[in-house]
């Protein structure tokens, strides 16, 4: 719940959390969640439209893969919940 409290700071509307597409506030968000993946031991990445991509590769070659998926950017006025919640 600590990784969403300082995600959900970050904003570009003061008192409510605002965090549109291509924002500075969601490259400083993107820029937090890599050096958590980092500090977990995954390969991050983004791409040139914003995409932010973690990995960790598997014990075993072959073996199964595991995809999961959500968004940092937010609508205007959004719940801290609202995208992070499915990346944490």
């Amino acid at each position: 719940m600590e990784r969403l409290d300082i995600l959900g700071a970050l904003s570009e509307e003061a008192g409510r959390l605002t965090r549109p597409y291509g924002s500075e506030s969601m490259r400083l968000a993107n820029e937090r969640v890599a050096e958590w993946m980092r500090a977990a031991g995954m390969t991050a990445r983004q791409d040139n439209v914003g995409n932010l991509r973690g990995h960790l590769g598997g014990s075993r070659a072959g073996g199964p893969t595991l995809l999961l998926g959500s968004h940092l950017d937010s609508v205007r006025d959004a719940g801290k919940y609202d995208g992070p919640l499915g990346v944490i």
